[in-house]
């Protein structure tokens, strides 16, 4: 039997502007349920309050470009960090 070390390379890749939007809505949300503490219930089941708080401050996220109509600021904050061809 004869082993052979392979090694691998991983290139970092940026995310997309569909990816960066989602992220950085969540972000925004998450930061604004901080201090929300407690369970409610929602359509018959527990959920913790922050949880709740994050859910309602969220927009549609399966639509990236709703997002990115009602911050413009972050499209613009993309390609300031990720410019195209980097």
């Amino acid at each position: 039997m004869v082993l052979e070390q392979v090694t691998y390379y991983r290139t970092k890749r940026n995310p997309s502007l569909k990816q960066f939007l989602v992220r950085k809505a969540i972000a925004e949300a998450a930061s604004k349920s901080k201090e929300v503490k407690g369970v409610e219930v929602v359509e018959g089941r527990l959920m913790p309050a922050s949880a709740v708080v994050i859910k309602r401050n969220l927009p549609n996220l399966a639509n990236p470009e709703a997002i990115a109509r009602l911050h413009p600021e972050w499209v613009v904050e993309y390609k300031q960090k990720y410019p195209p061809g980097s």
